[in-house]
């Protein structure tokens, strides 16, 4: 699509769109075009009235910004456009996409905490205007998952007392939620269990540490769905999530690795035998034996960035 008058062949991109429009409601866009009895052709055509060419095509780039001062009349529905192929998107879905993609990369600890996140970077990667990547990123921030830095976001780092704080309201809902899901295991959800824990097994004897990672994040969320409290689900999901940080550490030690791998067989044994005490109780141990290990892993790094920060001060004094 091309808008024009004294650039009549300056293409009429997603970037010039939003250059003039920030966001429109759907039917704001309908009202709009129907009043002017405006047709779009796809991206190589111009906009057409009656069938026929605009000799200046700035009046369809006055329509399309008479759509934003239309827009909060009509609806609070925002839409953007996506550079990809330049229609018209509902900002939120567009959002929500963003936003499941980061919240999936960080269970599977797919974000370094040294890693940046720049809505800009994103917006661009997915095609789209950088509102909606900003949006996705601040509810994050809100959610406890990241923080804000001088560039960009950056996931939070839990601190000693944040794991013991966190892990002391798991111990509150996880193992009665183990003892729901054990009851109530389908033999649908015991198949998918059985299958993710030997991609565990697998990937730990592979020594695959992204694989282990996925098939972990699987089976946390495979079990949950048994539990028929979705509240208590989805509230266990987002404190199991706030733990990226450190869970790399953890998975990357072989013993670490190995003894997280036995506590789960017995949480595995306990559904299989769709029996609630047993899987209430090596849930409470399990959660127990893992703080024990994040802490410690916690307390390495700590350790580690204090020497490094220490070497640095050195250096920087010698060269002084």
């Amino acid at each position: 699509m091309r808008y024009g008058g004294k650039g009549a062949d300056q293409p009429f991109t997603a970037k010039a769109f939003l250059s003039k429009v920030t966001h429109c409601s759907a039917s704001s866009m309908i009202r709009v075009v129907e009043l002017a009895s405006i047709s779009f052709k796809p991206e190589t055509s111009r906009p057409t009235r009656c069938g026929k060419p605009y000799t200046d095509n700035t009046a369809g780039l006055h329509i399309l910004c008479a759509v934003a001062a239309h827009s909060l009349e009509y609806s609070h529905e925002r839409y953007t456009v996506s550079a990809g192929d330049g229609m018209l998107k509902p900002v939120d879905n567009l959002v929500d996409g963003i936003y499941a993609d980061l919240r999936l990369k960080l269970q599977r600890s797919a974000i370094a905490p040294s890693e940046r996140l720049v809505d800009t970077e994103i917006a661009a990667r997915h095609g789209i205007s950088r509102m909606p990547a900003r949006e996705a990123l601040l509810r994050l921030v809100a959610e406890g998952y990241l923080v804000g830095t001088t560039r960009g976001f950056a996931v939070r780092e839990l601190s000693p007392a944040d794991i013991s704080g966190l892990f002391e309201v798991r111990r509150q809902l996880e193992p009665r939620a183990a003892a729901s899901a054990a009851r109530d295991l389908t033999p649908e959800v015991a198949g998918k269990l059985s299958e993710l824990f030997a991609l565990i097994e697998k990937a730990l004897a592979e020594g695959d540490l992204p694989a282990l990672l996925a098939a972990n994040v699987d089976y946390r969320n495979a079990w949950l769905e048994a539990v028929r409290n979705p509240h208590m689900a989805a509230t266990i999901a987002r404190f199991i999530d706030y733990f990226q940080s450190v869970r790399i550490g953890t998975f990357a030690d072989p013993a670490t690795a190995a003894t997280y791998i036995s506590s789960l067989s017995r949480i595995q044994s306990a559904f299989m035998a769709r029996d609630p005490l047993m899987a209430q109780d090596r849930m409470m141990l399990f959660l127990f034996a893992a703080e024990e290990a994040f802490l410690s892993v916690r307390h390495r790094q700590l350790q580690e960035a204090e020497r490094q920060a220490l070497s640095g001060r050195r250096r920087s004094r010698r060269t002084k």
